[in-house]
């Protein structure tokens, strides 16, 4: 990557509105957008592209309406983010009265798909079916899905939406035509007619009115020897047509009907006339888009675009067909009556293209074409991010302070010195300086009479006849001895500073920035590689260590840098200029004939570096630092990862001499795989033969004293990482002093990310100002930006951050002071800034930076020293609080209003009493999908929070309770165990019985839904009887409900029934429509063993709650319970019905419901025959359950499975998936144990019993 460099079309980003929004880099890899709103403003920018669009459209975009009076805000703060995740910032630009995304034509997937198309037709008009197919077939490539999709529909665009599901639909209708033509022309390419068909005939299911797919799928079948199939296909439009619209086909229709009953029985090797003949037709176009009028009506119609104007990948390829949106209105191929019933289509959202014509195919390109230059995203070569992959790439090691890496100096113990750039800076002369005493240099690439500095030489030197000229510079550290790997990155880098490199440009020098965290091998690497280049660079290599992280050394200043410079060339001290621009002019002109490689080592800033580049072509540069230099232009970049474990293992072995050492041992772990912790790790080993390997590692594993074992000699891991926060404590920034303290506060936590939100509570600051200090952190390399907005430290930085907060008081545990390698500034940060205006209203999930940002926007920013003292904040208690308001947004998203989410959102009297409820207030979430968004990203550091410094917090059960149903939902087992039982232990200490008897039903929930009914009844009669003592109703209504489907599950059926009918009562008495709607559900389930009629109608009741309710969970349960009953009645194909039915209505959020909905799904296409769709949903089901950790689901996917396969012949696949089903559902209540006990001990029928496919019970 070029970095500070304009970006031009084709070379930078992608952007896509092919499906949902998304960017694409420049190697096709998709880079994700953010949050829901980041995506409706990119979205509705690219709507207009290099158009301005009013704020005022933008609002109504993003909020509809009625946008918040923070709406301006925080559309500032939106634009800002997306400017960050764009190549060129300016590419967004502020134009009055709005916003304006500059975009080239080929950088948007909708103006290259809609070219594409375009020349398809073009071809097909004329009747070039090769280019036609080619034509079409990459305009597909480019389809994702529904244009726009998952954008609300204020962000406008439905126009636009509905022109491109009509051409995406002529351009299938093109590729067939073509695959057809071209069939029917070379009967070698028969064969691969048979490939279409299925296609065809999932696109004639979807528009059972677009008569081109049925003459299409006629002729497929006709041609490949299935002439009744033909037959059957035009009899089913023909009825289709007269029942719905009362008149025939089409004339292409007919005459394709002609042609297969006029040359019977030719078989698959039929020649007939194909749809270029008379009897074919062309597809109609799809109508010429027009300019818009307003923002929602879509994209202006792109311009005619030549192929090499092409530079967008094309979408990932689909797996058994692509999610595609259904075609709009428009004007069908086929017949026009037609166009407008089209619009609506019928069956599954997929796309048929991919799998008939994708799959296993050639595509169809003409003679001497060049390949397509935009793959899809998923296609790109493998070293189409290797530059700046994070994976690690083989490493040297470093030293501390400089980064050396010499091997001599790990088994000495002597650092290794560099003593030829620290000359007597210049101390200035009165007067004006003279001009330096420099020797013509012989030579053809030396500086000529005409040639810059060709009159630099003094006018007494030659007359003296003395050999003016210095030596030629060659002031290299030494080479790494035992570099290990990055083999890589040292081609790349190689490549970019060799002279036939690109560098910078053309006539510029080239130029290549080393960054990563300490001791990961900068420096080694730039040695190493500067070694290999020496004979390149013949007129000499200049070395600066400018100490940017060196312990107890100031950076070094550019003119002390130029001097030093200067003076290697042969500047005589007198000569130096005293000005630093004269000093950097003068060393340009220098190097502007000449062949040199200079190594800048350790830099601290672009300022520091940018007045030592040279100009001259012929020169090249090595930077490392620990900050990337974003603010260098026309640099190459290489930002080093640690190592991988295997040449974690080779550097040891070669530095300390001991074999036996592989990427599995501790050591490796344990040192971060990073080089200068392997390097101390081996001169250890080496310094000391007795200490074994195993010992050393035992010594680094224990608590607190990793860092300690890190320092040999003047080789400490410790110092290193402590330069960096020295400087930021120093700092006049008040961006860097917040850094400071933000490391605090991560260390004080050491929670596995953080983002935003959180540390500006942690700050006591606003969003925008703990964003600014997350940046400082990543720049300084203290942090990694593990993706957008999300933030972690290295290991060792994160054993350094626990030391740092210790020593200040925030953090637990044993104390040891971080060790510093000066004393404290005068400066040093020891106040945290006061909260802003309005920062506690903070955020959750994606709107984090837009509402704490406005509520803040009235108050003046408040200084670093303006808060209260330090270790005033309880950094635990303060994320907890946080937490816990970010959760109480997630019951009001995933629950209906009643007294279920009452009770959630409800103080138990003691937590009223000792007041332990949250006192934190989060915005509310704008949709389920956010919430469980939020949930997703937050979940292990919740889990991480209460296992450790929170464990005994009464607020814990508050948090728990207030997550739930998050983790309910989303199956998120391990996490409900884990704090389900924290949250029992803290209520039981607290004497907090109604906290307890939470607790206690919602490990109930988790019993239940790992098939243990009976455990999940224990615990759910200790919870009824709390109620019962608390006196507390509408608990004791949702316990029973509980009871009585667990009583259910457990074959105790009298007691089941009498359970839910007290159930209902309580619920009719209390108006709760929710549960009275889940105990007809359970009663459902109950009459299901001995009356499925009758359960039918239970359900029914249920449902119609849940439809009066508007309630998602209640309708899918409904659903699935009463596809279930079917079954039970022998009737899959009612019980499709239902499932599908069930499907279209959930939210895609309940992980309980979707999964036993889908293993019922597989039972009925089972029962029907349709073994392909079933093992496709079978294997959905397992992927998901496995990557929950969700056993039993596992277990019974599993089963099904196994009967799948059996249906097909496969036996010893069935009796492999059923061990492992048995294997998973050990130890659970399922009757399905007993059957796979008898499916393998001997073959014979399933049994008639099913898994419990209830929706999970409520607390």
């Amino acid at each position: 990557m070029v970095g500070g460099r304009r970006s031009e079309p084709g070379d930078g980003l992608r952007f896509g509105l092919l499906g949902p929004t998304v960017l694409y880099d420049a190697g096709g890899t998709p880079r994700p957008v953010g949050s829901a709103k980041a995506r409706v403003l990119l979205a509705a920018l690219l709507l207009e592209p290099g158009r301005v669009v009013s704020v005022d459209l933008l609002k109504d975009a993003l909020w509809g309406g009625s946008p918040p009076a923070s709406a301006h805000a925080s559309l500032h703060n939106h634009v800002t983010r997306l400017r960050r995740l764009l190549d060129d910032p300016d590419r967004l630009r502020s134009v009055p009265p709005g916003y304006r995304l500059r975009v080239a034509e080929s950088e948007l997937d909708v103006r290259v798909f809609e070219s594409r198309v375009e020349s398809a037709r073009a071809a097909h008009a004329r009747r070039d079916w090769e280019r036609a197919g080619a034509g079409a077939a990459s305009a597909l490539a480019l389809w994702r899905g529904t244009p726009l999709s998952g954008l609300p529909p204020e962000a406008g665009g439905h126009a636009l939406a509905q022109r491109l599901k009509e051409a995406r639909l002529f351009a299938l209708e093109c590729r067939y035509d073509a695959e057809l033509e071209l069939g029917r022309r070379d009967p070698e390419r028969v064969v691969r007619l048979a490939g279409l068909a299925p296609g065809l005939a999932a696109l004639t299911a979807e528009f059972p009115l677009r008569e081109a797919f049925h003459r299409q799928l006629m002729l497929v079948l006709y041609r490949t020897g299935r002439q009744a199939e033909a037959l059957a296909v035009h009899r089913d439009l023909r009825r289709t047509l007269v029942r719905e619209l009362g008149v025939e086909p089409g004339l292409a229709v007919r005459e394709a009907h002609l042609e297969i009953l006029r040359e019977p029985g030719t078989g698959a090797g039929a020649v007939g006339r194909g749809p270029g003949t008379p009897y074919g037709r062309t597809p109609v176009a799809p109508p010429a888009p027009t300019a818009p009028a307003a923002l929602s009506t879509g994209l202006a119609a792109p311009a005619a675009r030549s192929r090499g104007d092409e530079s967008l990948p094309a979408g990932p390829p689909s797996v058994g067909g692509g999610s595609t949106g259904s075609p709009g209105a428009g004007t069908a191929s086929g017949s026009s009556r037609t166009a407008a019933a089209s619009a609506e289509p019928r069956g599954a959202d997929v796309d048929p293209a991919a799998r008939s014509i994708g799959a296993g195919q050639a595509s169809v390109e003409p003679p001497g074409a060049e390949p397509d230059p935009y793959p899809c995203a998923d296609s790109a070569g493998p070293e189409s991010t290797e530059r700046d992959s994070a994976g690690p790439e083989a490493a040297g090691s470093e030293a501390a302070g400089p980064e050396s890496t010499e091997l001599d100096s790990a088994r000495t113990g002597q650092s290794p010195t560099a003593e030829s750039h620290t000359r007597r800076p210049h101390t200035g002369q009165s007067g004006p300086a003279p001009k330096p005493a420099v020797a013509d240099r012989a030579g053809p690439d030396r500086a000529g009479p005409d040639q810059p500095g060709a009159d630099l030489a003094g006018p007494g030197d030659a007359a003296a006849g003395r050999d003016t000229s210095p030596p030629r510079p060659a002031q290299l550290p030494p080479a790494p001895v035992c570099f290990t790997g990055r083999a890589a990155t040292v081609r790349d880098l190689r490549a970019a500073l060799a002279p036939e490199g690109s560098g910078g440009g053309p006539g510029a020098p080239r130029a290549a920035v080393v960054s990563g965290m300490a001791g990961v091998g900068k420096s080694a690497l730039g040695v190493h590689v500067a070694h290999g280049l020496r004979a390149e660079f013949p007129d000499g290599q200049l070395y600066v260590r400018l100490h940017g992280a060196t312990p107890g050394v100031p950076p070094l200043a550019p003119g002390q840098a130029l001097a030093s410079l200067l003076r290697d060339l042969g500047v005589e001290s007198c000569g130096v200029p005293e000005h630093p621009d004269a000093a950097s002019a003068l060393l340009r002109s220098l190097l502007a004939p000449t062949r040199t490689l200079l190594v800048l080592d350790d830099a601290a800033s672009a300022a520091q570096v940018r007045p030592l580049l040279p100009a001259g072509p012929g020169c090249a540069v090595i930077v490392t630092s620990r900050s990337p230099l974003t603010a260098l232009d026309g640099v190459t970049r290489f930002p080093l990862a640690p190592l991988s474990g295997e040449e974690s293992a080779a550097l040891l072995r070669a530095v300390s001499g001991r074999d036996g050492l592989d990427g599995a041992h501790p050591l490796v772990g344990l040192t971060g795989r990073l080089p200068l912790a392997l390097r101390i790790v081996a001169a250890r080993l080496a310094a000391r033969r007795v200490l074994t390997p195993d010992a050393l590692a035992g010594q680094l594993a224990r608590c607190g004293e990793r860092l300690h074992h890190l320092e040999y000699d003047d080789l400490s891991v410790r110092r290193s990482l402590a330069v960096a926060l020295d400087a930021l404590r120093a700092s006049d920034r008040e961006a860097d002093r917040d850094a400071a303290l933000a490391l605090r506060r991560i260390g004080a936590l050491d929670l596995p990310t953080y983002g935003v939100p959180l540390l500006a509570r942690l700050l006591g600051t606003r969003e925008r100002r703990a964003e600014a200090a997350l940046d400082r952190l990543v720049d300084v390399a203290l942090l990694d930006e593990t993706a957008f907005g999300r933030y972690a430290p290295h290991d060792l930085v994160r054993d350094f951050a626990r030391e740092v907060a210790r020593e200040a008081g925030d953090g637990t545990g044993p104390r040891e002071p971080a060790h510093s390698s000066r004393p404290p500034h005068p400066h040093s940060y020891t106040e945290e800034p006061a909260p802003a205006p309005g920062a506690a209203a903070g955020t959750a999930g994606t709107e984090a930076g837009q509402a704490g940002a406005a509520a803040g926007q009235a108050g003046a920013e408040v200084g670093a020293g303006g808060g209260t003292r330090s270790g005033a904040c309880d950094p635990t208690e303060t994320a907890l609080h946080w937490y816990i308001a970010s959760a109480r947004q997630c019951v009001l998203a995933l629950t209906p209003s009643g007294v279920d989410r009452d009770n959630r959102l409800g103080a138990t009297p003691i937590e009223r009493e000792r007041a332990y409820a949250g006192r934190e207030e989060a915005p509310p979430f704008g949709s389920a999908a956010e919430a469980v968004a939020w949930g997703d990203r937050e979940v292990a550091n919740v889990l991480a929070l209460v296992e450790g410094p929170a464990g005994g917090s009464p607020l814990v059960p508050v948090l728990v309770r207030s997550l739930f149903p998050y983790l309910q939902r989303r199956g998120r087992l391990r996490e409900l165990a884990a704090l389900g039982r924290q949250a029992l232990t803290v209520a039981r200490r607290l004497g907090d019985d109604a906290a307890e008897a939470i607790a206690l039903s919602d490990l109930a929930g988790l019993h239940f839904m790992q098939g243990r009914a009976g455990e999940a009844l224990a615990l759910t009669d200790q919870a009824l009887a709390r109620w019962r003592g608390l006196g507390v109703v509408s608990r004791i209504q949702r316990c029973l409900n509980n009871r009585g489907l667990l009583l259910e599950s457990l074959g105790r059926y009298a007691e089941c029934e009498s359970a839910l009918r007290e159930s209902l009562e309580l619920a009719r008495e209390l108006g709760d429509m929710d549960g009275e709607a889940i105990a007809y559900s359970n009663l459902g389930n109950l009459y299901e063993h001995s009356d499925p009629r009758a359960a039918v109608a239970w359900h029914e009741r249920s449902l119609a709650l849940g439809e009066v309710m508007g309630d998602s969970r209640i309708r899918e349960s409904g659903h699935c319970n009463i596809g279930f009953a079917h079954l039970s009645l022998g009737e899959p194909g009612g019980a499709l019905e239902h499932f599908d039915r069930a499907l279209s209505v959930s939210d895609g959020v309940d992980w309980q419901s979707g999964s036993q909905t889908r293993l019922g799904l597989v039972r009925a296409l089972r029962g029907l025959g349709r073994t392909e769709r079933a093992e496709r949903e079978c294997a959905l089901l397992l992927e998901r359950a496995e990557r929950l950790a969700d056993r039993y689901t596992t277990g019974l996917a599993r089963h099904q499975r196994g009967l799948l396969h059996r249906s097909a012949g496969r036996a010893d696949d069935a009796h492999e998936q059923w061990r492992l089903a048995l294997d998973a559902l050990e130890g659970t209540d399922t009757p399905v144990v007993e059957e796979l006990r008898n499916l393998l001990g001997r073959a014979r029928p399933p049994l008639t019993s099913r898994p419990r496919s209830t929706p999970p019970p409520p607390s």
